[in-house]
């Protein structure tokens, strides 16, 4: 199996077609892609993406845009990557699915002072007022639950934002994964955590690159070879484990 995907990268490389060049574009989400003074300086998802690009015969360029924009470029332009992306069934037929970069399990957060959010269930949550970011998988699934914008429901333009919304008393509640949502605190340097995550899954599901409905088949093949190739070799399995180092 590694022989062949080996002789299939390879036989990809020395192929040319005249429309292979590519656009990627993601977002900056700590802890899958990290930005500092509007550079990429990290993350797992990133690492990850470094070393498909480079197995699959791209520049290793990639731009940070807030999420909105990145989501209506994905939709409308060709030849164009995103990640990290949450496949969910409203997407399902809007994009070519590349792999899977981490499996996520989802929760609500509130204030740890907020004694009174006690949540068991969903629909318990439709009394208070939320937030997330807008076009995001976590704003589709709370509209989806019954939420409503500008009801319920602010919608704010990255991740940050909403949990300084949170913060700040603005809204109750926000949706989102346990590997964001436990560490979140850190990232908006704060010493304590002051967030408290509701005590049950909400949403179980994966994150994923994907590219745009119009991007050339011969893209997505090297991108789908150089992504399997990491993983069967074992570069994927120690980036998630902090293992590698970076580009």
């Amino acid at each position: 199996m590694r022989l062949l995907l080996c002789l299939l990268l390879l036989l990809l490389s020395i192929t040319t077609f005249s429309d292979e060049s590519i656009r990627v574009i993601t977002e900056h989400l700590p802890p899958y892609q990290i930005v500092e003074n509007h550079t990429l300086v990290g993350g797992t998802s990133l690492e990850i993406m470094y070393h498909v690009l480079q197995r699959a015969g791209y520049p290793k360029s990639i731009e940070v845009l807030p999420w909105a924009r990145a989501y209506h470029i994905a939709l409308n332009e060709k030849n164009v990557v995103i990640f990290s992306m949450t496949r969910s069934s409203d997407r399902e037929s809007l994009f070519q699915w590349i792999g899977s970069l981490r499996q996520l399990n989802y929760y609500f957060y509130s204030l740890k002072t907020n004694t009174h959010i006690q949540l068991t269930a969903t629909n318990e949550a439709l009394k208070y007022k939320a937030v997330a970011v807008r076009n995001s998988f976590e704003a589709q699934t709370l509209i989806k639950q019954g939420f409503i914008p500008d009801k319920n429901l602010i919608l704010t333009s990255n991740y940050l934002n909403a949990w300084n919304i949170l913060l700040k008393g603005r809204a109750d509640i926000t949706f989102a994964n346990a590997l964001i949502g436990d560490d979140v605190y850190k990232i908006i340097s704060m010493s304590t955590n002051p967030f408290v995550k509701q005590d049950f899954v909400v949403e179980k599901t994966e994150l994923f690159v994907a590219a745009s409905k119009s991007t050339s088949k011969a893209i997505i093949l090297k991108l789908q070879t150089a992504l399997e190739s990491i993983k069967q070799d074992g570069t994927f399995d120690q980036v998630l484990s902090n293992k590698t180092q970076s580009f």
